[in-house]
């Protein structure tokens, strides 16, 4: 995981740094001796500063790519570790608004026997988001919207001198296009002059700020073989459209999943080990490996006695 917050919430241009924590405290006696890991964010909302190493072998970074918002490295130890550790750390630099998912992926991961333990893992990214706070339209933090502030937008366009820049992508875009333009000056101008505008200037801008995505779903029942089966798997995080998949293993015989649904009429005793991802709309990916255990199901007598009754009446058997 990126940490213990599911949620970072920032002040504008601040630092954060992100831990990649391994967690190791059920993975029973399995160890961990490799891992391959992807990170990708929004440069428009955070830009990449740096990584430094964690407690974890050898770590071959690649930064080929942070420009564009990836980050990937793969870590090697010589022997496998079945403890908890900090796998290394991702600084990051805060814009002035919005909001990203810096979403985390495990590419591969082994033990020191050369075991696949990707099925085995469960990531979670986490969402970092920028408060601006303040009035939209209010560049120059005078806790107003005026012609001055229009006035200074046009400056900043053409690059003349201004008395501070640091508001201008967070508080200017007015009609949040994702630029800060001559449009949003002439808005803000007409604004200040009470002339009709199209959009909330001298509105205070509210934070949103969603949860990254996270597979909420922990166990799943026992099924019973020749009985119908059916489960429903559910995800917490942005939006409300989801779509899933088995990545890894095998649902038991006679089940499929369809939608979010687990369900379908069981055939053989066993358990089943698979992991289940799910896509949200925005495109974030999680996953959480889950098991299904199927039985046969038995009736078993309670009582190894019946009572002598008479013609007509009625006695009780106890059934399990």
């Amino acid at each position: 995981s990126l940490g213990e917050n599911r949620k970072e919430v920032l002040q504008p241009s601040a630092q954060i740094t992100l831990p990649v924590l391994v967690d190791m405290t059920n993975a029973d006696t399995l160890d961990i001796a490799s891992l391959q890991l992807r990170l990708t964010w929004d440069t428009a909302v955070v830009g990449y500063a740096s990584w430094s190493a964690g407690a974890f072998g050898t770590i071959e970074a690649n930064e080929n790519a942070v420009a564009g918002g990836t980050f990937q490295a793969n870590l090697i130890s010589t022997t496998g570790t079945s403890n908890s550790f900090t796998a290394m750390n991702l600084t990051f630099d805060a814009g002035t608004a919005g909001s990203t998912i810096a979403l985390l992926e495990m590419l591969a991961a082994g033990s020191e026997s050369g075991d696949d333990l990707l099925s085995r893992i469960i990531v979670n990214s986490v969402s970092i988001c920028i408060d601006a706070g303040g009035l939209l339209g209010d560049v120059t933090s005078g806790d107003l919207v005026d012609v001055i502030d229009a006035q200074q937008i046009a400056r900043w366009l053409v690059d003349l001198a201004v008395g501070s820049s640091e508001r201008m992508r967070s508080h200017g875009d007015v009609n949040n296009d994702g630029q800060t333009n001559i449009v949003d000056a002439q808005q803000i101008a007409r604004s200040a002059v009470e002339l009709p505008v199209e959009y909330p200037i001298g509105d205070a801008i509210v934070l949103n700020c969603s949860d990254a995505l996270t597979v909420s779903t922990t166990s799943l029942l026992t099924a019973w073989t020749g009985n119908e089966y059916s489960q429903q798997l559910s995800a917490v995080g942005p939006g409300d459209t989801y779509s899933w998949a088995i990545s890894g293993g095998t649902l038991p015989a006679g089940l499929s999943l369809v939608g979010s649904t687990i369900s379908g009429t069981p055939t053989a005793n066993g358990t089943s080990e698979f992991t289940v991802k799910v896509t949200s709309g925005d495109g974030q990916i999680a996953t959480r490996p889950l098991s299904i255990k199927v039985s046969t199901a038995t009736v078993t007598l309670s009582d190894t006695s019946l009572a002598f009754v008479s013609f007509g009446d009625t006695t009780r058997l106890t059934v399990t």
